[in-house]
C-alpha cells in the first residue's frame, strides 16, 4: 500500500509538471509557476527538472534572486539525482549566471560564465553547445566591461586619498526674481514690456 501511494504520488507530480511545462510553453509563466511550485512542495524531494523550470519562470517574470535560488538548489540536487545530464545542468548553470548578471553581481557571474565555458570547452559541436558557448563568452565580456565600468579610475584614488571629506550643505533656494516691466505712451497708444 505504501508503494502504490508512492508511485501515486510521483505521478501526481509528473502530471503537474507536464502541466506546467504547457504553461511554460504558451508564456503563461505565473501559472506554470505555481504548479512548479506545487509539485516541488508536493514530492519529498524537489525534483531537478521542476527546479530548473521554475528557476526559468522566474527569470521570465524578472524575479531574479528567487530563480538564483532555485538554480543553486537544483544545481545541489543534481549531484544525487540521477539521470541529470550535463546538458541540462550546464543550462541551469547558464540561468544562474544570467540571474546573478541581472542582480548586478558581476564577478559571481563571470566565475559561473567561466565554468560554463571550462565545462563547454572545444566540444562544441551541436547547435546548442555552440549557442552556449558564444552566449557564455558574451557574458564574459559584458562582466568584464560592468566589473570594469565599476572600477575607481587611478585619479579617482588619488583624488580620494588627496581631499580631505567634505560635507555637502543643500543651497538654499534663490528668491524670485521681481518682475521687471517696461512701457511708454503718447497720445494714441500705451506700449508695456514684461
Amino acid at each position: 500500500l505504501l508503494n502504490l501511494l508512492k508511485k501515486l504520488r510521483n505521478h501526481l507530480d509528473m502530471t503537474a509538471l507536464s502541466r506546467a511545462d504547457a504553461l511554460y510553453v504558451d508564456e503563461n509563466f505565473e501559472q506554470a509557476l505555481t504548479l512548479y511550485s506545487e509539485a516541488i512542495k508536493a514530492s519529498s524531494v524537489a525534483s531537478f527538472g521542476a527546479l530548473s523550470h521554475r528557476a526559468a519562470c522566474y527569470m521570465q517574470l524578472h524575479k531574479y534572486t528567487q530563480a538564483l535560488q532555485d538554480c543553486s538548489k537544483a544545481l545541489e540536487q543534481a549531484k544525487s539525482e540521477k539521470g541529470v545530464t550535463q546538458e541540462a545542468k550546464v543550462m541551469v548553470q547558464y540561468r544562474k549566471g544570467q540571474a546573478l548578471f541581472n542582480l548586478e553581481e558581476f564577478e559571481a557571474s563571470r566565475i559561473v560564465f567561466a565554468e560554463i565555458l571550462n565545462i563547454i570547452g572545444s566540444k562544441s559541436e551541436g547547435r546548442k553547445e555552440k549557442a552556449m558557448k558564444i552566449n557564455s563568452e558574451r557574458f564574459v565580456r559584458k562582466c568584464d566591461f560592468e566589473i570594469q565600468a565599476s572600477a575607481p579610475t587611478k585619479d579617482e584614488i588619488h583624488e580620494t586619498k588627496d581631499k580631505p571629506k567634505s560635507v555637502i550643505v543643500p543651497a538654499k533656494p534663490a528668491p524670485p526674481k521681481p518682475i521687471q516691466y517696461q512701457y511708454y505712451q503718447d497720445d494714441k497708444k500705451m506700449c508695456v514690456s514684461v
